[in-house]
């Protein structure tokens, strides 16, 4: 009878051991599912100071939402050398901003109000010295800007779901006296997607058509 019930007991945790070896080869393929699916939907595409903003010129980018819901569009109008004109149009409004790529990162060097006339103002003197992206691109990169706001890349890897289709983002993130403000910047669109969060009001500009 004894030998009956250890021969019982055997068979027992023969059996449970199986259950959980075929469990943790159904996680494990389960896990592995999940990383090639999430691997699959990613822009396998690398964010650097060479490819941060629109790389072609008549690049259009159109944006919805923004603090008064009026959206608005930017158009890249020259390139030459390390610089980028770049118009944007809100409410009516059009201003030029002069993008300049250095060793260190990308500058805003100049910007000034403009009537709607194309008008090239890459060698204007500069107005202004404004980092845009701080390089190296890395997590955890910072810097401060004339205000005493300082900015940190947060993310390298931020998927953003918008209008105009997925992109693949690097997060720079902004917080002072308890505003937050989000920036998501995608290779060679440039920003998606802006956030400024208030008072626990999300203001959001997101990027709804791309036309080159």
């Amino acid at each position: 009878m004894k030998k009956k019930f250890l021969f019982c007991i055997s068979i027992f945790l023969i059996f449970i051991n199986f259950l959980g070896c075929v469990k943790k080869e159904q996680n494990m393929t389960s896990t592995s599912k999940y990383i090639e699916t999430k691997a699959d939907t990613l822009n396998s595409e690398i964010i650097t100071l060479d490819n941060i903003l629109p790389n072609k010129v008549g690049t259009k980018l159109i944006y919805k939402g923004g603090f008064e819901n009026s959206g608005e569009i930017s158009i890249v109008e020259f390139i030459e050398g390390n610089k980028t004109q770049i118009r944007t149009t809100n409410s009516g409004i059009a201003v030029v901003k002069i993008y300049e790529k250095r060793t260190d990162g990308i500058y805003i060097i100049y910007s000034n109000e403009v009537s709607e006339e194309k008008k090239n103002y890459i060698n204007e003197k500069p107005n202004k010295e404004e980092v845009f992206v701080k390089g190296p691109i890395l997590q955890k990169t910072s810097w401060t800007d004339s205000n005493g706001n300082t900015y940190f890349i947060t993310d390298l890897n931020s998927q953003v779901k918008t209008d105009a289709g997925i992109f693949n983002t690097i997060v720079i993130a902004s917080e002072k006296n308890g505003n937050i403000s989000r920036k998501f910047i995608a290779p060679n669109v440039g920003v998606v997607r802006n956030s400024f969060k208030t008072n626990n009001v999300e203001f959001l500009t997101e990027i709804k058509e791309i036309s080159k």
